[in-house]
C-alpha cells in the first residue's frame, strides 16, 4: 500500500522514489502521487499563459532541488563571464507582483557561491522566484516559487542537449508528470526570509526594476 503522510509522497520501501515538498508550500487535501521527473510547459493541466518556447518544467524532492539548480546553471552557463538574477516577490495568494529586484551584470560563481548561503530562504519561502538568464536571454533557469525548476531555451540545440543532461541525471521526461502547481495547494513565508532576502539584495547588489507586463518567467 502507498503511504501518504502530509507532504510526503511515495512508498517507503523504496526511498528513491520518495518525494518530499519543501516548507514553502504545501498541498489542500490532494491525495495525488507527487515524483521526480520533467515536463514540458505545454503539458501543464492549469491555464498558465506560457506561450512558446515551452519551457521543460523539473520536478524534484526537497533534497535535490537546490543541487539540481546549481547542476543546470553550471551546465547551460557555464561559460557565460556574466549572467542577469532577478527576483520576483509575490504578495498575495494571487501573485499579484510588488517587485522585481535585479542585478543584470553578477558573475556565475559569485552568484551561486552567495546563493548557497540563502538556501533556507531559496527552499522554504513561498513568496518569492529567482531567475538566472543570459545577456541575451536565450536561456533562463528559474526556482519558481513552488520550488520547480523551469529552463527556458530558445535554441533547439540547446533544448536537445539539455534533454539528454536531464537524462543522464537521471531525471525522466514524463508528460503525465502531476506538479505541486497543478493541485491546490497553499504558500508559506516565515518572518525570518524577508530579512533574508533583504540581505541577499544587499549583498548581490540587486535594484528594483519596474515589472514588464511581457514578462512570462511565472507561472
Amino acid at each position: 500500500m502507498i503511504a501518504f503522510a502530509g507532504n510526503n509522497f511515495g512508498n517507503p520501501l523504496f526511498p528513491r522514489k520518495y518525494f518530499e515538498l519543501p516548507d514553502a508550500v504545501s498541498l489542500d487535501n490532494s491525495r495525488e502521487m507527487l515524483r521526480s521527473g520533467y515536463k514540458i510547459g505545454r503539458e501543464l493541466g492549469i491555464e498558465s499563459g506560457l506561450t512558446p518556447p515551452y519551457p521543460l518544467i523539473v520536478a524534484q524532492s526537497k533534497d535535490r532541488i537546490l543541487p539540481m539548480l546549481y547542476q543546470l546553471t553550471d551546465f547551460l552557463l557555464r561559460d557565460e563571464p556574466s549572467v542577469q538574477f532577478f527576483v520576483d516577490t509575490f504578495t498575495d495568494e494571487g501573485h499579484s507582483t510588488s517587485t522585481i529586484l535585479a542585478n543584470r551584470d553578477v558573475a556565475p560563481l559569485e552568484l551561486i557561491s552567495t546563493l548557497k548561503k540563502y538556501e533556507d530562504l531559496l527552499l522554504n519561502d513561498g513568496v518569492h522566484s529567482y531567475a538566472i538568464a543570459t545577456p541575451s536571454s536565450d536561456i533562463e533557469v528559474q526556482l519558481d516559487d513552488h520550488k520547480l525548476i523551469l529552463i527556458y531555451a530558445y535554441s533547439t540545440e540547446t533544448r536537445a542537449n539539455l534533454r539528454a543532461f536531464l537524462k543522464e541525471c537521471g531525471i525522466a521526461y514524463d508528460p503525465e508528470l502531476p506538479l505541486v502547481i497543478e493541485q491546490d495547494h497553499h504558500h508559506h513565508t516565515q518572518y525570518h526570509h524577508l530579512t533574508a532576502i533583504n540581505d541577499l539584495a544587499v549583498e548581490l547588489r540587486l535594484s528594483a526594476e519596474k515589472r514588464d507586463d511581457s514578462d512570462s518567467w511565472d507561472l
